[in-house]
């Protein structure tokens, strides 16, 4: 309800339908009233705009009409034109690039915001505010119609609701109900016993992976444990660290292996042979899938095949599937993806997901933002087609006369031919991909030029990624359906997974200020604070991606900035223990917790100081000398004068000390991991023993007799009868059967990398040791030489 036949709204249908070729008298719609006329009578049903109005007529359940469509020249035409309209937009924009003209005629900043019904949403956020409804899945057939056929209707933050509501399942639901609840009664101090009950509870399934070969433990891991049914939680091997941190570090990881040159899958605005150092794709409009030949390999890739099995096209296929699938389960789990889709790519999952059976249209725009340089050679081409055309309109020219006047054709800029061009019909930048059968051997003449221009931006735009549009739909699947993504615009699902607009206003003082929670003392009238929200805002777009990996493990906001993190940014003070000042410190984090421990630095130049040294610049020398695990080794200080030319003494004391703290969290760290494997080894060789024994006994049918320890001073008898298999523990709640050959295996495996790990971790210890021996050599040199210069000084001055 509530569209008013106004001036506004009537302009805004009779342009909308002009671009988009719809008469809005056809068939009788608006039989008795007068489309063309421009007055304020309301055509909702109601002369109160402020009544509460519901859609359709009450005759049915939950006020939605069962009666079938509208009379003519009833409300509910009204409200049919307007979708048709807006439809016919979407279905015709491809080929009718006058529509942003009259959508710029219209001077509006914002056409989106002007198709939201606000009652229509209204009314739909009140059903997804029903938990019974959303958990039982019982929200009224009208939602899901309203959301499928017009989601231009509602506002994006009622439609991402419903997209959790219908898609994520029951638990989910439950779970976040509970925590909006447990949310409610800690602001009100209220308690919050009765919300201990488990009803929706969801399972967490923690993976181990290597670091060393990221993208195929993540296609394996996707693979086995990918489902909506879990969330995933990943860790790394030889590594502490669990929970979010980690995980969503290994979503903007993954994210990023993905943007790899030499994958294959996107367009490169940057040519690898004039910049070869680039190891990621740079795409200024986001990323847009290379054209592949569909023709070429079989395109089965499996999910999980090794790389080095695989053609190069399947090879394509199955990462975009795994795309897909990564997407979705970062959606449904909540994750921060790191993947800036173009808009031009979700349009094509789009069109993937609603065939129509009619020919491609393209339009210049469209092309622009997915390769400007690529539009602009077409451009160049299409004056050689106005050419031919404006020779075609002259009638009086016969056909030998037009034959020499085409073959005479010349570029206005270069005076260049079209055979001068030497153009087949291959895809520019893509010499194996033929626009038609044999298109290698056909060259490009004036006579069928439109035809390449017309083929080059149908291969970019649809033929050429319709397998990898296919594949990505594909692994979405596996998740949930895929086409949930129909009811956002195609720049509202860059916005969910990556790509983001202008982000400024999630930065301003006021927005950090809202979204961070101050404990352990500090207040919002702190100094520590006023200087941690002074230099977020003076931080460029690369710092705050650097900021928030190095705060939170995901290199981006969520949607609604620093209020949106969950857990919420906290502040905390990180006391100096004497000898050190706070000044002697560097900021530290728990990334598990979006946990800040920020020392309390004397000045606004430090606080900046302290945290471009931590997480921005971080310089490291290629040819700096480090150990095999890549710990830099420390330099010795040899001529002292040379060495403190450049900076204060002062100075120098804080960094050299700031050096040597390094080293000794990094001994920490390695003493902690030496204490883990020499509990880990034995345990491991008394289980291999077990298995060898096993082993040996195999063939006989003799049951074996052992004592079972119930407790540390309880053993009983134990009969175990002659068993080919044995179930491991392998942590995290998992435990697999395995035959006593295949354990044997594992197990010896195991031991052996665990003894490596344990001469590694052994070897970077006494590694350190010496490293931090230097630097305090280093320090008494310059503090010693300090004390010579002061000396000196003032034997100068008496």
């Amino acid at each position: 309800g509530g569209i008013k036949r106004d001036s506004e709204h009537l302009r805004m249908l009779r342009m909308i339908a002009q671009a988009s070729g719809i008469d809005l008298r056809a068939a009788g719609l608006f039989e008795g009233l007068d489309v063309d006329a421009a007055d304020d009578q309301s055509v909702s049903g109601s002369e109160n705009d402020d009544d509460e109005q519901t859609i359709g007529e009450p005759s049915g359940q939950d006020g939605v009409s069962t009666t079938g469509a509208a009379a003519p020249g009833r409300p509910g035409n009204w409200h049919l034109a307007f979708i048709l309209c807006v439809d016919g937009v979407e279905r015709t924009v491809g080929a009718a690039d006058n529509i942003f003209h009259h959508m710029q005629e219209m001077d509006m900043a914002d056409i989106d915001s002007l198709f939201v019904n606000h009652k229509v949403t209204a009314k739909t956020a009140r059903q997804l505010e029903d938990p019974l409804m959303v958990v039982c899945s019982a929200l009224p057939d009208w939602c899901y119609q309203l959301v499928s056929s017009a989601p231009f209707l509602i506002s994006f933050e009622t439609r991402l609701a419903f997209l959790q509501a219908a898609c994520f399942g029951y638990s989910r639901n439950i779970n976040y109900w509970q925590a909006m609840a447990r949310r409610e009664r800690r602001d009100t101090g209220r308690a919050s016993d009765d919300l201990q009950i488990p009803l929706g509870h969801m399972q967490r399934q923690k993976v181990r992976i290597s670091r060393h070969r990221m993208l195929e433990s993540a296609l394996k891991m996707l693979d086995l444990y990918g489902t909506p049914k879990t969330i995933l939680e990943v860790e790394y091997y030889d590594e502490v660290g669990s929970g979010i941190g980690p995980t969503l570090e290994f979503y903007a990881t993954i994210s990023r292996c993905l943007q790899e040159r030499e994958l294959g899958l996107w367009r490169d605005e940057r040519s690898p042979a004039l910049e070869p150092s680039d190891e990621y794709v740079y795409a200024s409009h986001g990323l847009f899938p290379a054209p592949l030949d569909p023709n070429r390999d079989s395109g089965c890739a499996q999910d999980a095949e090794p790389a080095d099995a695989l053609p190069p096209n399947d090879r394509v296929i199955q990462l975009f599937k795994f795309t897909g699938h990564l997407v979705a389960k970062g959606l449904i789990d909540g994750r921060i993806l790191d993947i800036p889709l173009s808009a031009g790519f979700w349009t094509a999952v789009q069109r993937q997901l609603t065939p129509t059976g009619e020919p491609f249209a393209w339009s210049w725009d469209q092309l622009e933002a997915v390769d400007a340089q690529l539009a602009k050679s077409l451009r160049y081409l299409r004056q050689f087609v106005e050419a031919k055309h404006a020779l075609y309109a002259r009638k009086e020219l016969t056909s030998t006369q037009l034959q020499s006047e085409m073959d005479s054709i010349r570029h206005p800029s270069d005076q260049a031919s079209v055979a001068d061009l030497t153009l087949d019909f291959t895809l520019p930048g893509y010499p194996d991909v033929e626009l038609r059968q044999g298109g290698a051997e056909i060259p490009v003449t004036i006579a069928n030029i439109h035809l390449y221009i017309d083929l080059v931006a149908e291969w970019t735009l649809h033929a050429g990624i319709r397998a990898q549009t296919a594949a990505f739909c594909q692994g979405f699947d596996r998740v949930f359906p895929s086409t949930s993504l129909l009811m956002f615009t195609p720049a509202e699902l860059c916005s969910l997974v990556g790509q983001t607009a202008a982000d400024d206003t999630y930065w301003s003082e006021a927005a950090v200020q809202a979204g961070i929670r101050l404990e352990h003392g500090f207040t919002p009238s702190s100094p520590e604070v006023h200087m941690f929200v002074e230099f977020l805002g003076s931080l460029d777009r690369k710092e705050r991606r650097m900021f928030l990996q190095f705060v939170t493990g995901a290199p981006r906001l969520p949607l609604g900035g620093f209020q949106a993190l969950h857990p919420p940014l906290h502040l905390v003070p990180r006391p100096a223990t004497p000898p050190l000042q706070p000044d002697d410190y560097l900021p530290s984090v728990m990334t598990c917790m979006n946990l800040v421990k920020l020392p309390k630095y004397s000045s606004s130049e430090i606080f900046a100081q302290r945290w471009r040294q931590h997480i921005v610049i971080l310089p490291v020398s290629t040819a700096m000398a480090t150990n095999p695990r890549g710990i830099p080794k420390a330099p010795f200080v040899d001529d002292i004068d040379s060495y403190m030319k450049s900076e204060t003494s002062e100075a120098t004391l804080r960094k050299l000390t700031e050096t040597v703290s390094k080293y000794k969290f990094m001994e920490n760290s390695r003493l902690q991991q030496r204490g883990s494997l020499e509990q880990k080894i034995p345990e491991i060789e008394k289980t291999l023993a077990l298995v060898e024994y096993l082993c040996e006994t195999q063939g006989s049918e003799a049951p074996i007799k052992t004592l079972f320890e119930v407790n540390d001073t309880l053993y009983a008898h134990a009969t175990i009868p002659p068993t080919k298999t044995v179930n491991l523990w392998l942590g995290a709640n998992v435990m697999l059967e395995y035959t006593v050959d295949e354990a044997k295996e594992l197990l010896t495996g195991k031991l052996s990398v665990a003894k490596k790990s344990l001469g590694d971790t052994v070897d970077d210890l006494e590694f350190l040791r010496d490293q931090i021996t230097t630097m305090e050599v280093n320090i008494a040199r310059v503090y010693n030489w300090d004390v010579k210069q002061r000396r000196q000084q003032r034997e100068a001055s008496s």
